[in-house]
């Protein structure tokens, strides 16, 4: 080989090697650690009349993975023409600020946002909102522990209190990383279980819904096999949630879906299911149950502290979910 001919092939070994840095580099994107933030919150619901209660024993959630938040008009209007416009609860899992704001404002509910960091295929923040025309209080977000796989975006998980018919139901809006074995998608359960319901969890203020009768976990679980889902179901049986049954194929595969709802013992399901057509809003299907309240009938708002305001925090740029001036500690 000439030495022109090692220059140049020199050269490329150098040239692909960097492209080959680069990218690895590149891939990681931006994860955000600190166990309390950033977040936001919005008070869309101005005093609406929809949201006094009227004595019903049920209500509705959706749980809709909406692909990274790039069609945020359609997902709205994919909820409308499906006649689930007025839902309880909201969650929503893959989307930045600008997607949550859009969809709470055209269905007109409250809603706080935790981005979990920047994803890299999408240089946009990538979090999980609750939205409710119901109050919402004490959110809270759980960072989840990060597993080896195919997935390097952190993920996590919020919990929040939610207020339907003036009863308070615990609700958890997770996504677990993606390409986890079933023992590691148990790990993921475990760290969100510890933090909701016990006291086994590094975050100082646990457990965050433990009091409560009435609780829900729901989101992209990632189930990628019949295996994991066994674990999803056993881990959290653990703490009296069990899968809502009805609910299919919400993915391209498998048949069993990767999104899912767990319920407490203490709500009947009702009705549950998959709405099937998208218009191009995601690569996943929204999936909803119905449940009711099994407990004899109680007073609204008992226990709800009218005094207590929720602290509403939106960046003036709102493109961004930031620490406010005094961090997020």
């Amino acid at each position: 080989m000439s030495i022109r001919s090692r220059s140049v092939w020199h050269r490329i070994v150098i040239s692909t090697v960097a492209a080959t840095f680069l990218s690895a580099c590149a891939s990681y994107g931006l994860n955000y650690l600190h166990p309390v933030g950033p977040r936001c919150a919005e008070h869309v619901v101005r005093q609406n009349p929809e949201v006094e209660a009227d004595g019903s024993d049920s209500f509705t959630l959706i749980s809709f993975n909406v692909k990274f938040g790039e069609h945020p008009d359609r997902a709205s209007e994919t909820l409308k023409q499906a006649g689930f416009d007025r839902v309880d609860v909201l969650v929503l899992q893959e989307l930045d600020l600008p997607s949550a704001r859009l969809i709470a404002q055209a269905l007109g509910y409250d809603f706080v946002y935790f981005p979990s960091g920047i994803h890299p295929a999408t240089e946009r923040q990538f979090g999980l909102a609750i939205l409710s025309p119901w109050p919402i209080r004490d959110d809270r977000k759980i960072l989840l522990p990060w597993l080896e796989s195919s997935d390097d975006a952190r993920k996590i998980a919020v919990a929040a209190t939610v207020w339907p018919q003036g009863r308070p139901v615990g609700v958890v809006n997770t996504h677990l990383q993606s390409g986890l074995t079933p023992v590691k998608t148990g790990d993921q359960l475990q760290a969100i279980t510890g933090c909701a319901y016990e006291v086994n969890c590094p975050q100082a203020g646990a457990p965050m819904l433990g009091t409560w009768s009435h609780q829900i976990l729901a989101g992209d679980l990632n189930t990628r096999t019949s295996d994991a889902v066994r674990v999803a179901d056993e881990v959290l049986s653990w703490s009296g949630l069990r899968r809502v049954p009805g609910i299919g194929r919400t993915y391209k595969f498998p048949p069993f879906g990767f999104d899912h709802i767990y319920a407490s013992h203490s709500l009947t399901v009702r009705e549950a299911g998959v709405l099937s057509d998208v218009q191009g809003a995601s690569d996943h299907l929204p999936i909803y149950a119905v449940l009711a309240f099994t407990e004899p009938h109680r007073d609204p708002w008992e226990g709800f502290d009218t005094g207590s305001g929720w602290e509403t925090y939106l960046p003036p740029e709102t493109t961004s979910c930031e620490c406010p001036a005094g961090g997020c500690a």
